[in-house]
């Protein structure tokens, strides 16, 4: 009959594993990123591959350098292959989608008509509403956060935005329904 083949003792595994996410935390400090967790799992490969219980544990104690030293060897072949890798953005191969260019097109017109008329209003005495209203609209802050923030209070913030909105919905309403109804060459 044929020899059987020798099963390797794997325990000083169980050791290693011990300080599983000190192995981690020093692959994330070498470098490896979102990735260390799958690298430390490959350096497990490793020691069970090429390593034995002699190598890494001697009189009992674990020896961390070449644990140290399997994590660093594993790094520094993935830097490698990475940099012989060229990556291109599938952004700049794909076709431009200009099914809905024209809606498109019409609501960055209808977006530059308001920002006119805000321009417009901050040069006249509304110079306030209009900063009010673009602080709200191109920001996440709530009413509240602003009064906070510019120690304004959020009752005039409020009556200061309800009126910015009226007067542009008095003065793009119409534009407004034509770019909903799909009437694009109508918005002024």
């Amino acid at each position: 009959m044929g020899d059987t083949p020798k099963v390797k003792n794997t325990d000083f595994l169980k050791e290693v594993a011990k300080h599983h996410k000190e192995w981690v935390r020093t692959c994330k400090a070498l470098g490896g990123g979102d990735f260390s967790e799958d690298i430390v799992q490959e350096m497990y490969i490793k020691l069970y591959k090429y390593a034995s219980a002699e190598k890494i544990i001697k009189e009992g104690i674990l020896q961390k350098g070449y644990v140290f030293f399997a994590l660093k060897s594993i790094l520094y072949t993935l830097k490698n292959e990475q940099s012989l890798v060229y990556k291109e953005e599938l952004k700049d191969n794909l076709l431009e989608d200009t099914s809905d260019l024209e809606e498109h097109q019409a609501f960055d017109k209808f977006c530059g008509l308001i920002d006119n008329y805000l321009l417009e209003q901050e040069k006249e005495s509304n110079w306030y509403d209009a900063k009010i209203f673009q602080v709200y609209r191109d920001t996440n802050l709530s009413m509240r956060k602003m009064a906070k923030l510019s120690n304004i209070s959020w009752v005039s913030i409020f009556h200061t935005l309800k009126n910015v909105k009226q007067d542009l919905r008095n003065n793009f309403q119409e534009d407004w329904e034509d770019y909903q109804n799909g009437d694009y060459d109508k918005i002024r």
